[in-house]
């Protein structure tokens, strides 16, 4: 039995560090048990080959993915459907979720070839975060092979069983896309979350020290991406605006909206960039709209203006502004439905050359970006005359 403990940050303590270990680029295995009560599948790539693997043999494959509050998004159970293979018997993927109160076990269970288990049992869930350790994770690895009980590994894995055995509420069995359109529909999936206010966290000074300024964490380890093509997502239940019934999926012509703003996309907008850290965001700049707008003014004023704007903190500690705007997303001449961007203001990246002072946060497409370089291609975001906006790379 070993605990481990990312408060420490050593990589070791990563829950990441472990899966990779047991499921990246390893011999086949007979079963893999996961439960998790947040999932994105940006952590997937951890996974890929045990899936794989376990494809080819029909291996017992269970996940059970929590959706609380409904805010587990369609596209990441279709990415896991994707990833998990062709339906066959071995294989079944759950969502549970709750009208009041969370799914929130962290358990994963992987049985090797050699009849030998081992699991993980902590706070870590299945998400980029969880699993590289940008937040404190601990939990306890068992495993036989190293003298720890086989009943009680076996008891874990019993337990992700019962799930699809037992009929529980809340439980919602997941094949296809149409299953994932009906959790849509019912507000299981894909629930729009308003945007969480940041604290704006100032500087502790204690009696006769330097005054502490408040600290962020950065991930401790990287995951791995996804190899394989991710499905594109289609227009389904409860991916449009409400109120809204689009006939068409084309974005509106430059000529029709209400206002538009475009720029050519650099390899750092692209995450592309070949030092550093990616930031994870598109600069929103004056564009195509050069001499023609004040970019420190024009997202947070006039563009986005009419939304709901809360109050937060970046990671350098800087005081912004935050607001959530949903838009029709095409890439290349595929529709991917409405999602949720994250849009974000702040005066103190205002260089003396007054560049910028918005971004456009980039998690929703980052499967996408991430197997499609798009650096040099065109982003057009528009608000059209029924108050929708329709964002489009191509």
């Amino acid at each position: 039995m070993r605990y481990i403990d990312s408060g420490s940050r050593d990589p070791q303590h990563a829950l990441g560090t472990w899966l990779g270990g047991e499921l990246i680029g390893v011999g086949t295995l007979i079963a893999l048990r996961v439960q998790t009560g947040f999932f994105g599948s940006n952590a997937l790539g951890y996974f890929e080959d045990a899936l794989t693997a376990l494809s080819q043999t029909d291996g017992h494959t269970r996940f059970l993915v929590g959706s609380n509050d409904g805010q587990t998004l369609r596209s990441a159970a279709a990415d896991l459907i994707a990833v998990a293979g062709p339906p066959r018997s071995g294989l079944r993927i759950g969502v549970v979720s709750f009208q009041k109160g969370f799914f929130h076990p962290k358990v994963f269970h992987i049985r090797r070839s050699d009849g030998t288990s081992t699991a993980y049992v902590g706070s870590a869930n299945l998400t980029v975060s969880g699993t590289t350790s940008l937040h404190v994770e601990a939990g306890i690895i068992l495993d036989d092979r190293k003298g720890d009980p086989t009943d009680v590994l076996d008891s874990i894995a019993a337990a992700t069983d019962e799930w699809f055995s037992t009929g529980r509420p809340g439980f919602y069995e997941v094949v296809d896309g149409s299953d994932l359109d009906a959790l849509v529909s019912a507000s299981v999936l894909g629930v729009v979350q308003p945007p969480r206010p940041k604290r704006a966290v100032q500087p502790v000074q204690p009696q006769g020290t330097a005054p502490v300024p408040g600290y962020s964490l950065k991930p401790i380890v990287t995951a791995p991406p996804v190899q394989q093509p991710l499905p594109v997502a289609t227009p389904g239940a409860g991916q449009q605006p409400s109120g809204t019934s689009p006939t068409s999926m084309a974005p509106p012509s430059i000529q029709t909206v209400a206002k538009h703003w475009g720029k050519k996309i650099s390899a750092s907008d692209a995450q592309r960039k070949k030092t550093g850290n990616q930031r994870g965001a598109i600069t929103l700049v004056q564009g195509d709209y050069k001499r023609e707008i004040d970019q420190t003014t024009y997202f947070r004023d006039d563009l986005f203006g009419h939304l709901t704007w809360v109050s937060g903190t970046a990671r350098t500690g800087q005081a912004i502004e935050m607001t959530t705007v949903p838009m029709h997303t095409t890439i290349d001449g595929a529709y991917h439905g409405v999602l949720d961007f994250e849009v974000t203001d702040g005066s103190s990246r205002q260089a003396s050359q007054k560049n910028y002072t918005a971004e456009l946060h980039v998690a929703p497409i980052g499967p996408i970006i991430r197997q499609t370089d798009i650096t040099d291609k065109h982003l057009d975001i528009a608000l059209d005359a029924k108050g929708e906006y329709w964002l489009t790379i191509a």
